[in-house]
């Protein structure tokens, strides 16, 4: 702000004639606006992040359909997984065997360390979240244009003795669970577990089965 001030006390002392004048004032009415709007964007960032998340729904018909903000740590692609990405359709879902294969060629693997199992967690017209089972982890990965964009699918992964047990709660009429080493809340689909014993089984035998 102090920049914009001393733009105009700068453009203001050079104008010589009363239409410099009006058309500096006019020129610095222009700035006003948007340079408040932006410092109050920056002053109040934590609560304009809140509220673009509550925002973060649409609605179709009847029906309010959320969307899973991605992670600011989404892990960074290795090319060969940036190039199985980027050969899709822009507006097609990755099939789940695309999405094994980014995290196999994620880089992030252990050594020795394979894919097990899948299990579509979330499915709504603009985005699908999976967890995929590793003999050592869980990824979550997250499928929308925003992802596949950037080539930011994968967006955490934590040990598979920290995946159990679930928190599992509801918010806007959408099912969300938080596994136990993980901060973040994820959104899951009612459609897919109808209550809170299918989701804790899937993800129990996501775990102990191979696919």
């Amino acid at each position: 702000m102090s920049d914009l001030f001393f733009m105009a006390f700068f453009a203001l002392s050079v104008a010589n004639t009363p239409s410099d004048y009006a058309a500096t004032l006019q020129f610095l009415s222009s700035l006003v606006w948007p340079g408040a709007l932006l410092w109050l964007v920056w002053r109040f960032r934590p609560q304009v992040e809140q509220l673009l998340v509550r925002l973060a729904r649409i609605k179709v018909g009847d029906k309010e359909i959320v969307f899973q903000s991605p992670s600011a740590n989404a892990a960074e692609p290795t090319e060969t997984a940036k190039e199985a990405i980027l050969e899709l359709p822009p507006d097609s879902f990755v099939p789940v065997s695309g999405i094994r294969t980014i995290v196999e060629r994620s880089g992030l693997l252990d050594q020795a360390e394979t894919v097990t199992n899948h299990l579509l967690l979330f499915q709504s017209p603009a985005q699908h979240t999976w967890l995929i089972a590793t003999t050592n982890h869980m990824f979550v990965v997250l499928d929308d244009a925003g992802t596949r964009s950037s080539t930011r699918l994968i967006q955490t992964s934590l040990p598979r003795d920290e995946v159990l047990p679930l928190e599992i709660g509801a918010q806007d009429g959408a099912g969300i669970v938080r596994f136990h080493g993980e901060k973040t809340w994820w959104y899951f689909s009612p459609e897919l577990f109808p209550n809170r014993k299918s989701l804790k089984d899937s993800v129990s035998n996501l775990l102990n089965q191979n696919v």
